[in-house]
Formats: C-alpha cells, structure tokens, sequence
C-alpha cells in the first residue's frame, strides 16, 4: 500500500510503499496559512509513521527519503529498500538552443510547493532590468490561486513573453525539452521524473539547490543549483545564462591526467591568454569560459 497500510491485519506481513515528502520535510507549513499541509505534516504523518514501523518492508523512490526515514522513525535501513522510478523514453531530438530567444519551461501544477512565486519575481525582475529575449512556459491556467491571479494581472499590460499554457500532454512536454532550459524552483519532491526526463535530453537544468535535485543530477554536467527561498540568486542564474558565462557546476577543465579544477578557480581568469597562462598551457576546456570562448582539446582557442 501507499504510505499506511492495512490496520488490524496482523497475520499477513505488509509492504508499504512510501512517496509523499512532505512526511519527511523540514519545511514547515504554518497551520493558518495552509491548513491542508500542516494537518499532513502533524497528524497524518503520525498514522504514516506507525505504518511505516509495522511494516515488514518500505519501498522509496529515492536515496535521501530513506534517509529522512531511518533518522525520524525506529525502522532498520535494511528493511527500506530504494528503487526509482523507472523511465521509458523514445528519444529522437535532444535539445538544441534555439536561435530567436532563449526558452525556458516549468512543467508543474499549481501546489503551493511547487514554488512559483520566486519564479514569478525573478523572471519580473530580468524584465524589469531590460532582459527581454526569453520565453517562460508555465504549465498553469493563472487562475488558481490568489498569488497566481496576482501576478497574471501585474504583467497583462507588460510586454513579457511569459506563457500560461494550462494543462499539456506527457508528449507535449517532453517536445519542449528538445529546445528549453527547465527552471525546477519546487521544494518538495521526491523523485521527480520532470529532472529524470530533462537530463535524457540532454537539457540544460536550473534545479532548487535540495537533496532530491542533489541526488538525481549528481552526474550531470548540465545544470546550475540555486537557492529556492531566493528570487536573487535565480536571478543571477538567469543573467549567467543570458551572458552565455559558464553556468554549469563544474566545467570540463583538466589536466591530461584527468584532474579538474573547480569552476569557481577561473572566475579570476576570464580571458583564454589568461586561462592558459595560469594553467601552464595544459588544460583544455569543452565548455563555456567566463567570456564565452572555447578552448579544444588541442589547446586551440575559438570563439
């Protein structure tokens, strides 16, 4: 079963099969402001939590949940067992930047958690400074909340590509990945398939800097972490991203004995003279340098 199991059945053992993170979550929801997530995270959890000591067995999705699980219940890590979920794709096209305005969707329903608004204040304030060459998609009509309805009433009169799309097909979506960056601001998730699915093509990740994001992404190179609670810090991605600076975590710099230097080292470095002067002329890079160069594995320089 999902998350409690079956009361009173004491001959039969039970699996339980448990996903929700808000019972593992150290955000907290206050009781006034949302009613419905602090019943969860303060009863319910309490009838979860009984489930899950019962039971002979938890199934998670992911790493960190399991965690979450062994520090807040008495459950041994042996009897909780991490399998993810599974993805089946047909992949054709990965993406590919396209040559007008840079596109940018977040695949997401309207829940609170989901975390729109910081989305909503960094993007306003990239087209507040003068930025106005991207295109947001959202997967939300703009009317299901009051803050939504808010913000789609403050940017009717401005001329910002921003897209209430509403409800899209799993298809429909998953074309977008072929020729956008995904924003994931959420969180709250679990494992979500939205960042699993992103990475198979290939496309360029602005995640919530949280364990779950943390554990799916930790082999790809294509993606930047921001602070969820932080529209500025979005901001700054998003700015990265329009200068065409480097944005991953760590860029594809090193020696031939494949050591890396962490990004971060080159931002004092921005020029390819420069690179290669503190380098002593033997690392290459594949992607970005600060300025938008590009040096080969041949240590030739191009723009």
């Amino acid at each position: 079963l999902q998350n409690i199991i079956v009361p009173r059945v004491k001959e039969i053992p039970q699996s339980l099969y448990f996903h929700n993170a808000i019972f593992v979550s150290n955000k907290k929801f206050p009781l006034l402001k949302y009613p419905k997530y602090w019943i969860y995270q303060n009863l319910i959890k309490i009838l979860v939590y009984r489930s899950i000591e019962k039971s002979k067995s938890i199934i998670v999705q992911s790493n960190w949940i399991k965690d979450e699980l062994v520090k807040k219940t008495k459950v041994d890590f042996t009897r909780i067992y991490v399998k993810p979920p599974k993805i089946s794709l047909k992949i054709i096209n990965t993406y590919k930047e396209p040559k007008d305005a840079i596109n940018f969707i977040y695949p997401a329903s309207p829940a609170i958690y989901k975390n729109h608004n910081v989305l909503f204040k960094a993007f306003l304030k990239l087209y507040n400074n003068g930025f106005k060459n991207f295109k947001l998609y959202l997967t939300i009509k703009g009317n299901e909340s009051k803050a939504i309805k808010r913000f789609k009433k403050k940017i009717n009169n401005l001329d910002i590509n921003i897209y209430f799309m509403g409800y899209r097909s799993r298809d429909e979506i998953l074309s977008f990945y072929e020729k956008s960056i995904i924003v994931f601001p959420s969180f709250l998730e679990s494992s979500p398939l939205v960042l699993s699915e992103a990475m198979l093509y290939q496309a360029p990740i602005i995640a919530s800097n949280l364990p779950f994001s943390l554990e799916i992404l930790k082999d790809y190179e294509n993606v930047t972490f921001f602070n969820q609670d932080n529209e500025n810090d979005l901001y700054d991605k998003l700015i990265n991203i329009i200068h065409k600076k480097v944005w991953f975590r760590r860029a594809k710099i090193g020696y031939k004995k494949n050591n890396f230097y962490d990004l971060e080292y080159f931002k004092n470095h921005s020029s390819p003279e420069e690179i290669k002067k503190a380098t002593k002329g033997n690392l290459y890079i594949q992607n970005f340098c600060p300025n938008g160069s590009l040096i080969s594995k041949d240590g030739e320089y191009r723009k």
